[in-house]
């Protein structure tokens, strides 16, 4: 009896240099879902006030080659690495990369959330308590999912 290989959930944080316009989040997601099914990745993108949060889970070596392809893309800077474990269940097994918009309402009506997305890189101190409950938003599909 064989037992699968722990996988590793990544989720980090950074800061666009300018808005992204949906047509440009919209090719780079389809680059991304294309690219993580080939590597096994699944995971959910969050992108609201020029503010990325993004889940990657899957093989320990892909999540983190891909991790480290991710901080040298130009449009964004500031990576910070929020969690980083390995588990044997994913949260989004069925999404190469899901996409979920938020509005400032729904970001607002967040406990412990409600300035979060106005921060600076430098001030991105969510704990794991934080991360799981807006990781829980997506799966329950509070926020506007887009799921794939």
């Amino acid at each position: 009896m064989s037992s699968r290989p722990p996988l590793l959930r990544l989720v980090y944080m950074s800061q666009a240099h300018r808005g992204m316009p949906l047509e440009a989040l919209s090719s780079l997601l389809v680059k991304a879902r294309a690219a993580n099914e080939a590597r096994l990745i699944t995971g959910a993108l969050l992108y609201q006030d020029q503010v990325f949060f993004q889940l990657l889970e899957g093989p320990e070596a892909e999540v983190r080659a891909l991790y480290s392809k991710i901080k040298q893309d130009p449009r964004h800077f500031g990576c910070q690495i929020l969690l980083d474990y390995q588990t044997n269940e994913r949260l989004f097994p069925d999404w190469s990369m899901g996409h979920a918009s938020a509005t400032p309402a729904q970001v607002r009506a967040i406990p412990g959330l409600n300035g979060f997305f106005t921060r600076s890189p430098s001030a991105f101190h969510l704990d794991a308590k934080d991360v799981n409950q807006l990781l829980d938003l997506f799966r329950e599909g509070l926020l506007t999912t887009n799921p794939a």
